[in-house]
């Protein structure tokens, strides 16, 4: 976990960190990304499941990895991916 914290600071980036509640606000979480220009999201596949079924995700379109990790990665979720962003990768880094 902690390389996480630390692989922005290798490549020059940033990191934003979302105020505690703004995981289960997801239009809150879809503009603080699309403001942010964020371009690598890290979440559980639960969570970024409930993503998947916004509308606001699709707004976002600095996207450009998402990893998700802590649970299996289900091939539903997976498909449901791919048909809103297309041309953005997926590490799944579970186990």
């Amino acid at each position: 976990f902690v390389l996480h914290l630390l692989w922005p600071l290798e490549v020059e980036s940033f990191m934003g960190v979302m105020f505690d509640g703004v995981e289960l606000n997801v239009a809150m979480l879809c503009r603080r990304m699309a403001d942010g220009r964020g371009s690598v999201l890290f979440f559980v596949p639960s969570h970024f499941q409930m993503l998947c079924g916004s509308v606001e995700l699709a707004k976002v379109d600095s996207l450009r990895l998402v990893m998700t990790a802590g649970e299996a990665l289900s091939a539903r979720l997976l498909r449901s991916f791919a048909v809103i962003f297309p041309d953005t990768a997926l590490w799944n880094v579970y186990g």
